[in-house]
């Protein structure tokens, strides 16, 4: 299991919001943050990077409607 060092997460209003500055985010990050968006009923989940996305994890945001922001 990769281990996800870079990342934190807080809260902002109703929003979640991830930041991975170190990797290019994969579907698991996603994943998990909708999971965590869900079990805290926020109204919206946010990932940020500096680097980049990968197809898989581009395809689990828009299936899971977690906002990309690069």
């Amino acid at each position: 299991m990769k281990k996800y060092k870079s990342i934190s997460h807080f809260w902002n209003n109703n929003k979640l919001i991830w930041m991975d500055w170190r990797h290019n985010v994969e579907s698991t990050p996603i994943q998990r943050l909708h999971s965590y968006q869900i079990a805290r009923d926020k109204d919206k989940a946010i990932c940020i990077t500096t680097s980049d996305f990968t197809q898989n994890g581009k395809i689990e945001a828009e299936k899971t409607r977690v906002v990309l922001i690069k």
